[in-house]
């Protein structure tokens, strides 16, 4: 594994692999804690990592460009016509 530049984590998987490790799942867990879309609290042991910019449309799979949904909420935006947006962070970086 390279070292990757500013903002991004040693557990960045970049475009190698569309699935994410364990290490990088553990990071998602602990940093949304539970389902993403607005008003849902569905526990991240019932949630599944979605990239934001979709894995065929170019996106990465890091830290900055997951988020966790459930699975009702997943299948909202993939087949419901929601879309997903970062959000900026206190420190200026995106969640």
């Amino acid at each position: 594994m390279r070292l990757l530049r500013r903002r991004h984590h040693v557990w960045d998987e970049g475009r190698r692999y569309r699935t994410v490790p364990p290490r990088l799942r553990r990071a998602l867990d602990l940093r949304d804690r539970h389902c993403s879309f607005p008003g849902c609290r569905i526990a991240v042991g019932w949630c599944e990592a979605h990239h934001i910019t979709e894995w065929e449309h170019g996106g990465a799979t890091t830290l900055d460009n997951l988020t966790l949904l459930c699975a009702k909420h997943h299948h909202a935006v993939h087949e419901g016509g929601w879309t997903i947006h970062p959000q900026t962070r206190a420190n200026g970086a995106n969640s």
